[in-house]
């Protein structure tokens, strides 16, 4: 499987720097990790905080390193090292580029300022093993392979683990890490789903490349039933997920999925509002318990007696 032998790779480059990153000594084949123990620290902290760390240790980790990143809100920083830092594709960013028309309004402000020169090597090589991702279709956290020699690196220098192990502090942050071992994520699902798309757009003479379909993967449009059933109800995400098909290629694709896909849509309402009919129905005849009646105190029944007599 291709995903294997991703991985593989990532365990071997981590083999062959792990004196570097636990050592704190060059490696003069790669030099991924800086020989000085300061840098070695701060790598290994922005490590463990992308592989189980909450979105403000992440951007705080980023800060460390002396990457500086102006224009965005301080939460968006910490995209902003998933990108530098890690290589994981499930996110809407790691495919998009500040220059592409449908980019988050946050990702065209971006301005990463200044990025020390060691740091710069690490960045480099990331982007490189990013490089495979994309070209092998398929999805493997860099920080996930790499976060046991982190760890290490920090014990070798007596530097306390801001993350403990087996922690699911970031589980909000939707990190590759929760609880034990990798937690399974749909991207190999999606780009399963985007070859079926490709297929049937190239079936039907429409875009069916890559770059043309990035856009439709990062709004979730990853079906012809999906597509079918937004064109149907009019959806404006479509002008973005669509947004590299001219308007004739727009009209056709939307036209050719809903004759495609319209009966099984209906259908599949149809059976959506016979379930919740039933349990609307099923709601009401649930016979209601009795209200007790509060009784009331003999001394109020005299007080509202003599009320009324007066």
């Amino acid at each position: 499987k291709k995903d294997d032998l991703i991985l593989s790779q990532f365990f071997a480059f981590a083999k062959v720097n792990q004196a570097d990153f636990v050592l704190g000594h060059p490696n003069q084949v790669s030099r991924m990790w800086i020989p000085v123990e300061d840098q070695v620290v701060l790598l290994a902290k922005m490590t463990i905080a992308l592989a189980r760390g909450t979105r403000e240790m992440i951007g705080e980790a980023l800060d460390n390193t002396g990457v500086i990143v102006e224009g965005v809100a301080s939460d968006f920083k910490a995209t902003v090292a998933k990108i530098l830092f890690d290589t994981r594709m499930d996110f809407s960013e790691a495919h998009m580029s500040p220059l592409d028309s449908h980019a988050p309004q946050e990702m065209k402000l971006v301005n990463v300022k200044t990025v020390p020169e060691d740091v710069f090597m690490v960045i480099r090589v990331v982007t490189l093993l990013r490089g495979l991702m994309a070209a092998f279709a398929c999805d493997v956290s860099a920080s996930s392979v790499w976060e046991k020699y982190a760890r290490a690196a920090l014990d070798k220098y007596g530097v306390q683990v801001p993350v403990p192990e087996n922690s699911t502090l970031g589980a909000e942050t939707d990190n590759p890490l929760h609880g034990v071992g990798v937690t399974p994520r749909d991207v190999g699902a999606i780009f399963r789903d985007m070859k079926i798309v490709a297929q049937w757009m190239k079936k039907n003479g429409l875009p069916h490349n890559r770059q043309s379909l990035t856009p439709m993967a990062i709004h979730g449009v990853t079906s012809i039933k999906v597509l079918a059933a937004l064109a149907m109800t009019s959806d404006p995400i479509l002008d973005a997920a669509l947004a590299r098909f001219t308007e004739e290629e727009q009209r056709r694709a939307k036209g050719l999925a809903v004759d495609q896909e319209r009966d099984a849509i209906w259908r599949e309402q149809a059976l959506i509002k016979e379930q919740t009919l039933l349990r609307e129905v099923a709601a009401a005849e649930v016979p209601k318990p009795p209200k007790n009646k509060k009784k009331r105190s003999l001394k109020s029944k005299f007080a509202q007696f003599f009320l009324t007599k007066i």
